[in-house]
């Protein structure tokens, strides 16, 4: 979470310009910006899918 969260303020900074996001936006129809966000909405669905498996009633699986 925090890699893209930095990858997203060193986006909008403007110093950071050969990122994944970047390459990305070389290949693809999308911008970077919609890429960090892509990662950043990513990593945030992971984090709240593991929080749900462990914290879940029930516990974690076995």
């Amino acid at each position: 979470m925090k890699a893209c969260l930095e990858l997203r303020r060193g986006r909008r900074g403007g110093r950071l310009r050969h990122s994944d996001a970047d390459r990305l936006a070389e290949l693809t129809p999308l911008g970077g910006g919609a890429w960090a966000a892509l990662f950043v909405l990513l990593a945030v669905a992971a984090t709240l899918a593991a929080c749900w498996v462990v914290f879940a009633p029930g516990g974690a699986p076995a």
